[in-house]
């Protein structure tokens, strides 16, 4: 805003006229000049993925690029290729931009390669940091660095569900599952890698439940898995197990009940620590413990805190690596939320190098879908009246997408939709059912809706059937429900209230429990004032 010497309105300019904002709801300039924004996200009294807080920088002269820096592989055995990209580097006043990248390890690597995107043969193994410089040849340069571990292969994790569709369930369902691990290093599960070492977790994320919740979880559990890890291995490479033992009485108290005993100790791991460099007696009885003044203290550390893990361990929050699970809802959950299955190892290590970690992650929400929640949508209207969700296509060529799906056992789609002339002027139409895009692959199509003097009538059942072929198996893919009509172009075509993957099941009927509904209430209201 320009004001005059008299502080006079001149002018004011447009605010980022390019930047979309979700529902600003507070904003405040920090002392330096930088304004600071909380958006609440698009949807009411909801967990918002785009809620978030904004710092908008403001610079009036030239701008620095902006650099994005990936390696195709975060390590791996050597010799490793990695292919090293700066796409999406870019500068926001359109300057032409140099790429420089320079490799470098303590392993004597060096190298300087002046190129957007570069592969590289790493032969010897080694941290390797490989630093991308941007350059807009104004004075603006920006650099962003990635890490490559090279002698250190990837864990193979693997999460089976023996045939089961690993998109969605159906609420109740029982599945078989497996977990297998193996790394290059450390060998195969139970040939190498403890089952201890492995972290399976499933957890049942409601509707509006903070993911944010669900990745601390996670973390914890991987933290937890790699303190044992370590700590278990030093103490079955010790002479701890000839008086220990984790669960069975032997000369020494079990390693469980002197977790029990300093649970709630602030000090018990530098004692614990001290007692294992150091021995001692009298504590559990008269037999000395034995000392071993040679044990690096970091070691003595890692064992006590193993053993003081064994009284926060909680058998519902690690499940077994195989076995049978059933997506049982919590009590009075409408079954809007998702089931997130998880396996994780991080491996011990190899040639010098640190850990690193692979992961396999199913999320499986519920076969009856939330109409309003499909991962795209285009030329779409979407209500909700009486606690029950419509969704409208309002033009031929209309979509709703379902975006990376798995197609096993998925044999049809079934659809609740009408075409009431008197609330909506709808003019009906069919739904095709498309791959990879709204024009892709024709999978299938519906019957064709005709239009419904009003909505008092019960909606039609249209089932789609789904022609999945082996390949199209192999690989999870983009659904495309597609609304069409014939001839009318731009009206809209029909109401939706409710899609279901069908998965294999014994009954043989959709089940859209609380979807059959108030049509002879909703006649009475017009769309005006359903839409307001």
């Amino acid at each position: 805003v320009t004001l005059d010497d008299s502080g006079d309105f001149v002018r004011m300019e447009r605010f980022l006229p390019n930047q979309t904002f979700n529902n600003p709801m507070d904003m405040e300039f920090a002392p330096n000049g930088d304004l600071w924004m909380l958006e609440y996200g698009t949807g009411w009294f909801v967990q918002n993925d785009n809620a978030r807080l904004v710092r908008v920088e403001y610079n009036g002269g030239n701008r620095k690029p902006q650099v994005s820096a990936s390696s195709s592989v975060p390590g791996g055995a050597v010799p490793l290729n990695v292919h090293l990209s700066g796409e999406g580097s870019h500068d926001l006043d359109g300057d032409d931009l140099t790429y420089t990248w320079k490799v470098t390890s303590e392993n004597g690597f060096s190298k300087e390669i002046k190129a957007l995107n570069t592969d590289l043969a790493l032969e010897k193994a080694g941290l390797y940091k490989a630093v991308l410089t941007v350059s807009d040849g104004k004075g603006g340069e920006s650099s962003s660095t990635v890490e490559i571990a090279a002698g250190n292969d990837l864990p193979v994790v693997d999460l089976s569900f023996g045939g089961h569709n690993t998109s969605f369930y159906r609420p109740g369902g029982t599945f078989t599952y497996a977990v297998n691990v193996s790394d290059k290093e450390d060998g195969t599960l139970e040939s190498g890698i403890s089952a201890a070492d492995v972290v399976f977790t499933a957890d049942y994320l409601a509707e509006g439940f903070d993911k944010v919740l669900i990745a601390q979880g996670h973390k914890t559990a991987d933290e937890a898995a790699i303190t044992a890890s370590k700590g278990r291995k030093l103490i079955d490479a010790s002479d701890c197990k000839s008086c220990h033992d984790t669960d069975k009485k032997s000369i020494g108290p079990t390693y469980r009940t002197v977790a029990k005993k300093y649970e709630k100790n602030a000090e018990a791991l530098t004692y614990l620590t001290k007692k294992i460099i150091e021995g001692g007696s009298g504590v559990w009885g008269e037999v000395a413990m034995a000392a071993h003044p040679d044990l690096p203290k970091t070691d003595a550390e890692e064992m006590a805190r193993y053993i003081l893990s064994l009284s926060q361990e909680k058998s519902a929050a690690k499940l077994a690596l195989d076995g049978k699970y059933t997506t049982v809802l919590p009590k009075g959950d409408p079954g809007k939320g998702s089931f997130i299955f998880r396996a994780a190892y991080a491996d011990q290590g190899a040639n010098g190098l640190p850990s690193v970690r692979s992961e396999k992650v199913y999320v499986l929400r519920n076969s009856v879908l939330d109409i309003h929640s499909f991962d795209e949508e285009a030329d779409i209207m979407k209500m909700t009246f009486n606690n029950m969700k419509l969704l409208m296509p309002q033009k031929s060529g209309a979509f709703v997408a379902l975006k990376d799906i798995d197609l096993k056992g998925i044999s049809e789609l079934a659809v609740l939709a009408l075409a009431p002339e008197a609330q909506v002027n709808a003019v009906g139409g069919k739904i095709e059912l498309r791959l990879g895009s709204p024009t892709g692959a024709l999978m299938g199509e519906s019957a064709l809706i005709k239009p419904a003097p009003t909505l008092t009538q019960a909606p039609n059942l249209l089932k789609i059937a789904v022609k999945a072929t082996p390949e199209l198996v192999n690989k999870n893919q983009d659904l495309y429900l597609v609304f069409v009509h014939p001839e009318i172009k731009d009206k809209t075509l029909m109401v939706v209230t409710g899609v279901q993957i069908k998965l294999p099941r014994k009954k043989k009927r959709p089940d859209f429990s609380g979807h059959f509904f108030y049509f002879f209430r909703f006649e009475r209201y017009s769309m005006t004032s359903l839409s307001s």
